[in-house]
């Protein structure tokens, strides 16, 4: 993975990416949802291509189709699963009983993501935040 950031404390770039509203099924500056926006931070500012999936479930809302995917993609080996998390590695989180919701590493306790029905946002992740205890796995693409 190419990562163009300057440095682990230098957040300026992603002031690009904030405020982006949310479409279901969104890819692109129109609108996202959640994996449409961690494809699209990815694709302008590492230049990865990730997958879109977009074509596997019938809406963000359907939970259970997007957990399905999410395990499923978990033991491709295009996807690793790590510990010590750098930016821009994909934060997965419960709705519910399921992964269904994913996020950016930014760096410890801040990510970036899109919340559902509203925008694209920097939020915390960490002890104290509502996301503390739904965080399942953190994956990093190796596909690039």
């Amino acid at each position: 993975m190419t990562l163009m950031v300057a440095a682990q404390g230098d957040l300026r770039w992603t002031q690009g990416f904030i405020g982006l509203p949310f479409a279901d099924k969104g890819r692109d500056w129109t609108g996202c949802d959640c994996w449409g926006f961690v494809r699209l931070v990815h694709a302008e500012h590492a230049g990865n291509e990730l997958p879109s999936y977009a074509g596997l479930y019938p809406s963000s809302a359907e939970q259970r189709e997007v957990a399905a995917i999410v395990a499923r993609e978990a033991q491709s080996p295009l996807w690793l699963k790590i510990e010590t998390p750098q930016p821009l590695d994909i934060l997965w989180f419960r709705r519910g009983r399921l992964d269904a919701h994913c996020g950016l590493y930014l760096r410890p306790g801040l990510m970036m993501h899109m919340v559902e029905q509203d925008c694209s946002k920097i939020e915390r992740f960490d002890d104290g935040s509502p996301w503390a205890e739904k965080l399942t796995g953190i994956y990093r693409w190796r596909g690039a």
